[in-house]
Order: C-alpha cells, then structure tokens, then sequence
C-alpha cells in the first residue's frame, strides 16, 4: 500500500509542477534552421519542436545539416514544444537529390528521393534503397540495398564555391578495407 501511495504522491506531484517527462522514443521529420534555433518538424503531426542536443556529438551532426534535410532518432521531450535529441540514427540530406557522375562516365549516381538510389556500372541499372548515417568526422555512412546484398561506404561531401563532389569508399563488410574508391560531380 505505501508503494501505491509514493507512486501516486509523485504522479501528482509531476502533473502539479507541469513537468511530463517521456522517456525515449524514435523521432523522425525535417530540420530547419532559424538563426541560433534549430526546429525539427514532425513528418506525422507536421508540429515543430525545438531541437536540444543531448551531447556534443549530436550538435556537430546537426551543425552539418541544412534546412529540410530529414532525421532520425530517438528523443525525450520535457515539454510539448521541445525535443532532446538522444541520437541520430540516420539522415537524408536534400544536396544528394540528382545525378551524380564520374569523370569517365563509367558510373553514375541518381539520388532519386530520400530512400532510393539508381546505380548505373557499364550501363547496367541496378535501383537500391539507401541510407545514410552520420560517421567520423566528416563523412557520412552509407548503406545500399537491393535484392542481392547490403553494402557499406563512407560517403564524404566536398564543397567549393564552384562544385560539390561525393568520393564514395566501399567498404569491405569483414575488415573495412576500401575496395573500391569513387568520386562523382554533380550533373546538371
């Protein structure tokens, strides 16, 4: 019975203070950025939370995003305007919407949404599904999909002024050696 009492006591006592805190929960919507806030936006509800980051780890993925590019993760929430990003499980970044290819034409790259890629080797189409998630440093981890296999890259973005290029380093699923190394420029 005094169990019953204490939790009930501290029930009351967190709706009294206004306080509801949820535990853990996935997240997934679009980023954008006003200024210093950051907002994500609810794919289900279309509701806008401000973005806290729960580390430093979170805040340099975010600090790499743009507006409109998608998140995944898990969140808690203090309150019903704002969201403390726990992690980021995976991203879609609106720059690698389009086509992308090599220097010789041998390979080409069409991002074509947010989940589904065409990879074209020696005119050969092979359409796979893609995601991506934040990696060391700078780049980016790259999973594909399609019928036959799953394949793993880390993906870098290089911007100029004048270019974006993607190098793309297939990994090797048992030791992360590169196998194979590409850099792709954006087709216009």
């Amino acid at each position: 019975m005094k169990i019953q009492l204490n939790i009930l006591f501290a029930f009351l006592l967190t709706q009294l203070m206004g306080v509801q805190t949820l535990l853990a929960g996935p997240v997934s919507g679009f980023v954008i950025f006003d200024q210093d806030t950051q907002y994500l936006v609810d794919n289900g509800i279309s509701k806008a939370f401000v973005i806290k980051p729960s580390n430093q780890n979170i805040e340099k993925v975010l600090f790499r995003l743009n507006n409109f590019d998608r998140v995944s993760g898990q969140a808690n929430t203090n309150s019903e305007n704002v969201v403390i990003l726990e992690s980021i499980d995976f991203v879609s970044l609106r720059k690698l919407l389009g086509s992308w290819s090599t220097n010789n034409n041998k390979n080409q790259i069409i991002f074509s949404d947010h989940n589904t890629l065409l990879w074209i080797e020696n005119d050969e189409v092979i359409r796979k599904n893609y995601y991506l998630a934040p990696g060391p440093r700078d780049s980016w981890m790259l999973f594909m999909s399609d019928l036959n296999k799953v394949t793993m890259s880390r993906l870098v973005i290089e911007e100029s002024p004048s270019n974006i290029r993607l190098s793309i380093e297939v990994l090797d699923p048992n030791s992360g050696d590169i196998m194979e190394k590409l850099v792709l420029d954006r087709q216009i």
